[in-house]
């Protein structure tokens, strides 16, 4: 298996400085704007079968030439382009989509994966080389055979972590956030969840609450977590943000 798995992309000091006047003053506590961000979305395959999985296959784009094309047009503009979809590390050619991104103008390249195929052995070396610059890896749960049950795939949960700790063997440049996907069950594991990424290198952490798992007559339960989760982030330096809740 890891053999296949290993095979899939080879195709002076500065002068003190004056006070900043009133404008400078403005202009700094004005906010910062988010450099642009585009997502194309490629692959209709998936090797997870997650019961919450809110992908309409329609939408995925699976044809080369126009995957590049998508690519390219995202890339306009020196911009920031995010490879989402079903499981874009399925989808052949990968690499090569990276590079065209970078090479089309893209500052960034970012990965929404639940990393599987980066548990392989030079599988996350590759997509770094190429020029990948983030990764978003999705977790539901704490334990392994719990989030296999969320996903409906055996050894999915290992794979997920294994993937984490590669990266920080292979590409400790690259720089990787971790997308926790809540589910009912699992409210009080979110700041061990949170824990755990912080052990593993994470810079950031992200909170995606769908509307299928939420339940409104818990919400203070979930609210309450999802502080708990917050807070941990804080504690431990990372970046936290928090969708659909």
């Amino acid at each position: 298996r890891v053999a296949e798995l290993r095979t899939l992309w080879r195709s002076q000091p500065a002068a003190k400085a004056a006070a900043p006047s009133a404008a400078q003053r403005v202009a700094e506590a004005a906010p910062v704007r988010k450099r642009q961000e585009r997502t194309v979305l490629l692959g209709a395959g998936c090797n997870n079968h997650c019961r919450n999985c809110v992908g309409e296959h329609g939408r995925y784009e699976t044809a080369v030439e126009r995957l590049k094309l998508s690519v390219a047009r995202a890339a306009e503009g020196s911009g920031r382009v995010v490879l989402a979809g079903r499981e874009p590390t399925l989808v052949p050619g990968l690499t090569a989509l990276i590079r065209h991104a970078r090479r089309s103008g893209a500052s960034a390249v970012e990965l929404l994966s639940n990393g599987r195929m980066l548990a392989a052995p030079g599988n996350p070396r590759r997509l770094v080389r190429a020029g990948l610059t983030d990764l978003l890896l999705k977790r539901h749960r704490l334990a392994d055979d719990h989030e296999d049950a969320i996903t409906g795939a055996a050894g999915s949960g290992a794979q997920m972590w294994q993937a984490a700790i590669r990266l920080s063997n292979e590409a400790p440049g690259i720089g990787w956030s971790m997308l926790i996907v809540p589910v009912a069950e699992g409210l009080a594991e979110l700041p061990a969840l949170v824990d755990r990424a912080a052990r593993l290198g994470a810079q950031a952490v992200r909170i995606q609450v769908l509307a299928a798992e939420l339940e409104l007559d818990r919400a203070s339960t979930w609210r309450v977590a999802i502080e708990a989760a917050r807070s941990r982030a804080t504690a431990h330096g990372l970046r936290c943000a928090v969708e659909g809740f």
